[in-house]
């Protein structure tokens, strides 16, 4: 009988303790193609700052000896550290993003934790060889956080902005209050663009329609900056020029969607091809209603990568509209689209030249 007491006390006093959460939080991955491995980044944390995401770079460095270089800095002098997961010297490169927006460091999880799950299981198989030599026949870059300044705003409000940007940043906030692009009574937690102002997920060229529409997704009076104007954008057209990745993908959202056309020509095929593959393992919707290029109003990264290269791009909008965002959810959506991706490049022909350029870009010194 004092036995049974027992086992009913130590059980009340593990439930208490919230140490019960570790299988019922474990329990929502049970049915994932590819269930989360490692124990550095976590899809349970709550909260999530440019601190805490160096110090998990760092630690995946030194753990899986993976190369880590930077490709430059924000607004605010914030490194923009690129992951590479495989052979850095691989004759076939992927590019995946993720963090463009200030409200999304979600998207910098869960690229973190996917990064680290392909490190753990690198014997597991996909398709017909390992994630370990699918890697290094096709490396993937993982910039997980491309604006530090805009997730750090959203996470500290302004005791994240260095003294000398503090007054800048009121003020863009104040003028995005008087426009109705920020809530009045609401902090910084709304935060999407960079510590300029700039909304970063289309910074990378401007059509000629304008859209009020489209203008309210920056938090700024200076929308949407010249083409590249702003040094995160024109840190990832500089790594795509150097790198010569086969495709690239974005992680944002919402939507449930997979847009993938951008007028492209020559890759066309290929890139309907891997965008069915993605809709299929995703549960997404596949789109292919981007305007022409010549006449849309902002260029977003994928937009502007097909326009560049005429290769795959894609832009993932994750999760669904008007749900709460749920990581688990989203990493069984998402868990297996870095593989496929490098599969697919693994397959496909990368004989086919890099087009002229369809705009000038900025370079970085």
């Amino acid at each position: 009988m004092k036995k049974k007491v027992w086992a009913v006390f130590l059980l009340l006093v593990f439930l208490l303790s919230g140490c019960a959460d570790a299988p019922a939080a474990a329990g929502e991955f049970q049915d994932s193609k590819l269930p989360p491995a490692g124990d550095i980044v976590s899809l349970a944390q709550m909260d999530y700052s440019y601190e805490e995401f160096c110090r998990q770079t760092e630690k995946l460095e030194e753990t899986y000896a993976l190369s880590v270089f930077s490709i430059g800095t924000s607004v605010f002098g914030r490194e923009i550290p690129c992951l590479v997961l495989g052979d850095i010297h691989a004759e076939k490169k992927l590019l995946i993003i993720g963090g463009l927006d200030g409200t999304q460091a979600w998207s910098t999880r869960l690229l973190m934790k996917q990064l680290e799950t392909y490190c753990v299981k690198k014997a597991e198989m996909y398709e017909t060889v390992s994630f370990g030599e699918l890697f290094e026949s096709c490396a993937v870059y993982f910039v997980p956080m491309v604006n530090p300044d805009g997730i750090e705003l959203c996470a500290g409000g302004l005791a994240s902005v260095p003294s000398e940007y503090k007054t800048q940043v009121q003020q863009i906030r104040e003028y995005s209050v008087s426009v109705g692009l920020l809530e009045e009574n609401a902090g910084y937690e709304a935060w999407q663009a960079n510590g300029a102002g700039i909304d970063l997920s289309i910074n990378f060229g401007i059509g000629t329609v304008a859209s009020a529409q489209i203008q309210k997704q920056a938090a700024s009076d200076n929308y949407p900056g010249e083409p590249f104007s702003a040094p995160e954008a024109a840190a990832l057209v500089h790594l795509c020029e150097e790198q010569n990745f086969f495709s690239a993908a974005v992680y944002t959202g919402p939507g449930g969607l997979v847009d993938w056309f951008f007028g492209q020509k020559d890759s066309l095929a290929l890139a309907e091809y891997c965008a069915d593959e993605l809709a299929a393992l995703t549960g997404y919707r596949k789109i292919a209603n981007g305007p022409a290029p010549d006449v849309c109003t902002a260029v977003s990264f994928s937009n502007w990568f097909i326009s560049r290269f005429d290769r795959p791009a894609f832009t993932l909008l994750m999760g669904e509209e008007n749900m709460q965002l749920s990581l688990p959810r989203l990493w069984k959506q998402s868990c297996l689209v870095p593989p496929l991706l490098a599969w697919q490049a693994r397959r496909g022909d990368l004989t086919q030249s890099v087009q002229t350029p369809t705009a000038e870009y900025t370079e970085i010194e």
